[in-house]
């Protein structure tokens, strides 16, 4: 594993933000139960259990210094740098467009990748088709 490339020397690689969701959906017969158990699986002790038994990457910062996560799952120490560096998916700037924009971008490093076209004539098309899309806004 290793962090994703940049654009170019010195500048800092930048993962995006995701998590375990947990939620209560409001029409639920059990709010207060069901609010307890989100809380209790959010919280650290149930993200310390997952990350040990089952290497998944914790949402609270602090657990990547956890010397019983370290010892169990080696991995997850050398996350904490990507967490601190990751911005958010486009989901939250593009709003209700986000499905398009992320199709066209994996359409272009589809492309580049698979020698339709050079890197940089895909970056000035996925150009023009974002901005089609964004219009006067997102």
């Amino acid at each position: 594993m290793t962090t994703l490339p940049v654009g170019k020397e010195g500048d800092p690689s930048a993962a995006t933000l995701g998590g375990w969701n947990v939620a209560v959906s409001k029409y639920s017969t059990k709010q207060e139960a069901a609010i307890s158990l989100a809380l209790y699986l959010a919280g650290p002790e149930a993200q310390k259990q997952r990350a040990i038994n089952e290497s998944n990457l914790p949402t609270i910062i602090a657990l990547c210094d956890d010397p019983y996560i370290a010892a169990a799952q080696r991995i997850i120490p050398q996350w904490k740098d990507v967490f601190l560096n990751a911005v958010p998916r486009p989901s939250a700037p593009t709003l209700g467009k986000y499905i398009e924009v992320s199709a066209k971008f994996w359409s272009a490093v589809h492309n580049t990748l698979s020698g339709k076209g050079s890197a940089a004539e895909n970056l000035e098309l996925l150009e023009i088709e974002l901005n089609d899309i964004k219009g006067s806004g997102w």
